[in-house]
């Protein structure tokens, strides 16, 4: 047997970041105007590193869609598009970066109102390692996978950097993935002028990124941070477009709010918890018992339960690194990540996320994960945004009010599904998969019904002393053409429906919030907080913990010749 873990560090959890000190921070504020970031919301110096010459990315303007609607509520409905080659990282071991206090992130501001936005995303060399819990790692020096315009890269010199690329392409259940003939040319020193978080993201990892339907019925907002969803318009039954998921208006909150919720994130390498922070490959369920010869035991970086258990990828995992952007259009984005065996896990992971709004507010993204080298390694990823159809009671017509509703317990669900993971009190995996035993139980939502109809009976589905769903229901269906889950709101007559390739949802009634301020499209700040059980996670995935779990038979262990494939699709229409 072989136990791989790391070394003790007296760090702490934060990790590191950097900006020259020359910087400052800038982001759009949520009236369009842009603000500086307080001292307090920057992280604390962990190590400084000398910075190589700059090389700047080409400006990014903004191009309105040609078919946005005029209505919406960004104005101008659309993105811009951007295609680009990217300037090489240093690669060279041990290199790590950090913020100095009062210095941060610069963004360009944006114009009142949320039009067109004209930055100029000037990259840098930010490789970053980190102190984690046992471990210390590199978990990024750049996008792994990319799609470029060979000749959009300048230095300072004014000189172009041509890159030849091959891109293939794989449509067979697989992920998409952009090959060059020599991914390690692409990475050269970045700049000192500005300095993102842990991976040395080409962009203002806190900078905003729109994308529309081709139509006008929906518009989002992205992130690079965590490549996060902040923003997301439909149309209610009136015509008038509401935000239905939460966040936050001060994008750099979701990195310094030490309440943070993995709003709107991808959350990875491994979505939802490990037990003891610790699994072995091949996987086993009892890992205290005397094991096997050649059995090889990882401790990842536990964040959760006074260090019983790692949750969503650990103390930051994918939903806090600093996404890559690798491609931009009127109705899509793509971001980009390389893991480099961060918190623990083994193996280096390539991950992309793709956004893609269709015709009649339909919502396509892809979480894509290739192991490049070394050993095989678990993953589960998923994407973990907060839902409120009714908007929390507010539209863009003017006439708007503080709603009167119960919020997500005032919504109708429906879930194709007749089995659950039982858990403990610390929602680990206590048991085999269970049925749901009648249509009388608090789980069964295999006919509609309301969400907070049942919800006296809940106690312990969430944890131990605990009231709401932190469930994990397993889909009688595994083939992804008819919609498995639905989601209702009376009030705002928006529905959501699902389609996914993923065997199971995690249901989360946000029995915990309470301390977020809500969005400005919320009613924010007068309106004040988000209130517990105002929300409901819908966490498409895999069976939680099934890692620990080999007799359920489902392997979520990857190598270099199978890839990961996370696939959903979220249909938007009134009722």
């Amino acid at each position: 047997m072989t136990v791989v873990t790391a070394l003790t560090t007296s760090a702490g959890s934060m990790w590191p970041s950097c900006v020259s000190p020359s910087s400052t921070s800038r982001h759009p504020a949520a009236a369009g105007e842009a603000s500086r970031t307080p001292e307090s919301e920057v992280a604390p110096v962990i190590s400084q590193h000398a910075l190589a010459p700059v090389n700047h990315l080409s400006p990014l303007a903004s191009r309105p869609h040609p078919h946005a609607s005029t209505s919406s509520p960004l104005e101008h409905g659309a993105a811009h598009r951007s295609s680009f080659s990217l300037p090489r990282a240093d690669t060279s071991p041990g290199s790590y970066m950090s913020m100095s206090p009062g210095n941060s992130v610069p963004a360009s501001p944006a114009s009142a109102g949320g039009g067109a936005r004209r930055s100029s995303h000037v990259a840098q060399r930010s490789v970053f390692g980190f102190i984690v819990g046992h471990h210390y790692t590199r978990i990024d020096d750049g996008p792994p996978l990319i799609s470029v315009a060979p000749s959009s890269l300048s230095a300072t010199t004014g000189a172009l950097v041509r890159h030849p690329l091959v891109i293939v392409l794989v449509t067979c259940s697989v992920s998409l993935f952009f090959l060059s003939n020599s991914v390690a040319s692409l990475w050269n020193g970045l700049s000192d002028s500005q300095c993102n978080y842990r991976n040395g993201s080409n962009i203002d990892v806190f900078q905003d990124y729109n994308i529309s339907a081709p139509d006008g019925s929906a518009i989002a907002t992205f992130i690079g941070r965590g490549a996060t969803l902040t923003n997301f318009y439909v149309k209610d039954k009136n015509g008038h477009f509401r935000d239905v998921v939460l966040g936050y208006d001060g994008r750099r909150k979701y990195l310094t709010d030490p309440e943070y919720a993995y709003y709107g994130a991808v959350v990875g390498r491994y979505a939802n918890r490990i037990k003891n922070a610790t699994f072995s490959i091949p996987p086993l369920r009892h890992l205290d018992e005397p094991l096997p010869p050649g059995m090889t035991v990882y401790k990842v970086a536990a964040n959760e339960q006074k260090g019983n258990t790692a949750l969503h990828g650990g103390k930051w995992g994918y939903s806090r690194a600093g996404w890559s952007l690798i491609k931009h259009e009127a109705d899509r984005i793509t971001f980009g990540l390389r893991d480099r065996g961060a918190e623990g896990f083994p193996g280096t992971v390539h991950v992309l996320a793709s956004y893609t709004l269709g015709p009649d507010a339909v919502w396509t993204t892809r979480l894509s994960g290739q192991v490049k080298a070394g050993k095989a390694t678990p993953m589960m990823m998923s994407s973990h945004v907060y839902w409120n159809l009714d908007g929390y009671g507010y539209d863009t017509s003017g006439a708007v009010g503080k709603t009167t509703s119960k919020g997500a317990l005032d919504h109708v669900l429906k879930i194709k599904s007749s089995s659950y993971v039982s858990t403990d009190e610390i929602l680990v995996p206590s048991g085999p998969i269970t049925r749901i035993a009648s249509n009388a139980s608090p789980l069964d939502f295999r006919k509609a019904r309301i969400i907070g109809s049942r919800f006296s009976r809940t106690d312990g589905l969430c944890g131990g002393d605990c009231t709401g769903y932190d469930t994990c229901f397993i889909y009688d269906q595994r083939v992804p053409r008819e919609p498995v889950m639905e989601l209702i709101s009376p009030g705002s007559g928006i529905s959501l429906s699902v389609r996914t390739n993923q065997p199971a949802v995690q249901v989360y009634t946000c029995n915990h919030q309470g301390s977020t301020p809500r969005k400005h499209s919320h009613g924010g700040p007068d309106a004040g907080f988000y209130e517990k059980h105002s929300c409901v996670v819908l966490e498409q995935q895999g069976r939680i913990g099934a890692i620990r779990e080999p007799e359920w038979g489902e392997d979520q262990i990857y190598t270099p010749t199978r890839a990961h494939d996370w696939w959903s699709e979220y249909s938007f229409s009134t009722v």
